[in-house]
C-alpha cells in the first residue's frame, strides 16, 4: 500500500536538502561575521605605506580573537489611549488607557561559522501586577539559538524569530510588547538569483487537557505545528519572485475540545523597482484544507506602490489595496492570517486584519536630510468582502459578530504621527488616529467614532 506523504515529511526533505547544500557547497574564505544589518567591514584603501588598512569592527561590540561578542539591550515603553474602543474586553467602556513595557537584554557571539543568540525579555503592562510582586508580567527567552552559516546561507535551531515576506503572513510582530517567536528549526541556502528557504516548528507541545462539565472531561492533544517552504528567484534586478508555501495543524486546546484544523497556504510575490524612484509590491494567496472535517477554501491578495521623490528632503508616496475572503456559507471560507505583523497595513488603530476585508490606502512618509525628524500621514477606507461575515480586529479578536445586511462600506481611518531620534539610541515616536464609522458599522453597533493615541520611548543598541 501507498504511503501518502504529509506536509511534515515534505518539510522534513527540504530542510536535508538545505543541510546538504550547505556540507557539500565549496568552502569560500570566511568573510567577518557581523551582528547588525550594516554591510559587512571590508579592507579599507592602503596607505601611504601601500598596506591596507585593518577594518573595524560594527559599535558596540568586543572581539576576543576569532570571536566577536555583541551584547543588546532595549528599553521600550508606550503610553495609549482609545476612546469608543471597539472590541474591548469590557464593551461597555468608552476609554481605555494603558502603559506597556518592554525590557530586553540579548548577546550575540559569532565564532567563524557559528552564532550563538540569546535573549530574554520581560513584557508586562503598568500597574497589572500587584506592588511588590511580579505577577502579570511576561518574563523569558524571547530568542535562544545556535546557527551555522556559509555566506548568506545558515542553518538554525531554537527559538527565533522568522519572517517572510512583507510580514503579512508570518513576521514577529514587534509591535506588541512580547513580540513572536518560534520554537523552529530553520534552514536557508542561497546562491546566485536562487533562495530556499524552509521553517518546522512547534507551536504547542502535547498535552493533557481538562474540560469543566458537567460532566468534566480530560482529553489529549497531540499539539499544534507550523512549517513553512519558500523559493526565491531575483532573475532581474527590477524583479524579484518568491514562492511561499505555508501549512498549519491545529488540534484541540484548552478552551476547545473540537479544535481541528488543518491549513495550506500557497503565495505568490512580486516585488521590485523601475526607473529608480518607483517600487511595487504585489501577492496572491490561495488557501484549502479542512476544518472540523468540513472542507476550507479561502483567498486573498494585496498589492502597493511606491514613488520617492529626488527633493532634497525626500518623500514617499504609497497607493494600494489589500483583500481577504469573509466567511460564504460552507463554499468559501475566512482567510486565515497564519502569524502577521498587521499593525503596519491595515490602520494603526488595529480595527482590521486580512479578513473578510477590502481595503484602500494612501500614504506619505517624509523625511528631511540632515535632521532626525520623520512624519507619516495615511488614509484608509474599509469594506466588509462580505456584508453577513464577522469583523475581526488586527489581533483576530471579534469586533463584530456576523449579522445580515447588505451594507458593506465599515468606515475610513485618518493616521498622523512622526518620530524623531536623539542620536543613536533613543527614538520617540507619536501618532493619532481617527475611524470614522460607515453604514457597515453602524449597522454592526458601531456608530461612535473611535481615536486612538499613543507615545512611544525606544531606548535600543545598535
Amino acid at each position: 500500500m501507498k504511503r501518502r506523504l504529509r506536509p511534515q515529511g515534505l518539510l522534513g526533505a527540504a530542510l536535508s536538502i538545505l543541510w546538504a547544500s550547505l556540507a557539500s557547497a565549496q568552502a569560500p574564505t570566511p568573510a567577518p561575521l557581523v551582528v547588525s544589518t550594516e554591510t559587512p567591514p571590508t579592507l579599507g584603501a592602503p596607505t601611504a605605506s601601500g598596506a591596507p588598512t585593518t577594518p573595524s569592527d560594527p559599535p558596540w561590540t568586543f572581539r576576543h580573537g576569532e570571536l566577536l561578542i555583541h551584547p543588546q539591550l532595549q528599553v521600550r515603553m508606550r503610553a495609549e489611549e482609545r476612546v469608543n474602543p471597539y472590541g474591548s474586553a469590557a464593551p461597555l467602556d468608552d476609554e481605555l488607557h494603558f502603559v506597556t513595557t518592554r525590557f530586553r537584554v540579548g548577546l550575540t557571539a559569532d565564532y567563524r561559522r557559528i552564532r550563538i543568540v540569546l535573549q530574554a525579555q520581560d513584557a508586562r503592562s503598568f500597574g497589572a501586577a500587584p506592588l511588590g510582586t511580579d505577577a502579570g508580567g511576561s518574563f523569558g527567552i524571547h530568542q535562544a539559538y545556535g546557527e551555522y552559516r556559509r555566506d548568506a546561507s545558515f542553518l538554525r535551531l531554537g527559538r527565533q524569530e522568522v519572517a517572510y515576506g512583507d510580514e503579512r503572513l508570518v513576521g514577529p510582530l514587534d509591535w506588541t510588547s512580547a513580540a513572536r517567536s518560534f520554537d523552529a528549526i530553520r534552514g536557508h541556502f542561497e546562491r546566485g538569483i536562487v533562495g530556499i528557504d524552509a521553517t518546522a516548528a512547534i507551536v504547542a507541545p502535547q498535552a493533557a487537557l481538562t474540560y469543566a462539565g458537567p460532566p468534566i472531561t480530560t482529553a489529549r492533544s497531540n499539539g499544534d505545528f507550523f512549517g513553512a517552504a519558500q523559493l526565491s528567484l531575483a532573475p532581474l534586478e527590477a524583479m524579484r519572485v518568491e514562492l511561499l508555501y505555508l501549512y498549519r495543524r491545529d488540534r484541540r486546546d484548552a478552551t476547545s475540545p473540537v479544535r481541528d484544523r488543518r491549513i495550506s497556504a500557497a503565495s505568490l510575490r512580486v516585488t521590485g523597482s523601475l526607473a529608480g524612484r518607483f517600487r511595487y509590491a504585489a501577492e496572491g494567496i490561495f488557501e484549502w484544507g479542512e476544518v472540523s472535517s468540513a472542507r476550507f477554501v479561502a483567498y486573498a491578495a494585496v498589492a502597493d506602490v511606491f514613488y520617492t521623490s529626488a527633493a532634497t528632503n525626500p518623500s514617499t508616496v504609497t497607493l494600494g489595496g489589500a483583500l481577504g475572503s469573509g466567511e460564504r456559507s460552507g463554499r468559501v471560507g475566512e482567510f486565515e492570517n497564519f502569524f502577521p505583523t498587521n499593525h503596519k497595513f491595515y490602520g494603526f488603530a488595529d480595527l482590521f486584519g486580512l479578513r473578510n476585508l477590502v481595503e484602500m490606502h494612501a500614504t506619505l512618509n517624509q523625511r528631511f536630510t540632515g535632521n532626525p525628524l520623520a512624519l507619516f500621514a495615511s488614509a484608509h477606507t474599509f469594506f466588509l468582502e462580505r456584508s453577513d461575515a464577522r469583523w475581526t480586529n488586527a489581533g483576530g479578536g471579534l469586533v463584530a459578530a456576523a449579522a445580515p445586511g447588505t451594507s458593506r462600506f465599515v468606515g475610513a481611518e485618518l493616521d498622523v504621527g512622526g518620530n524623531y531620534r536623539f542620536g543613536d539610541l533613543v527614538q520617540l515616536t507619536a501618532g493619532y488616529s481617527l475611524f470614522v464609522p460607515a453604514s457597515a458599522a453602524e449597522r454592526l453597533g458601531r456608530q461612535d467614532p473611535s481615536h486612538w493615541v499613543f507615545c512611544m520611548v525606544d531606548f535600543r543598541t545598535p
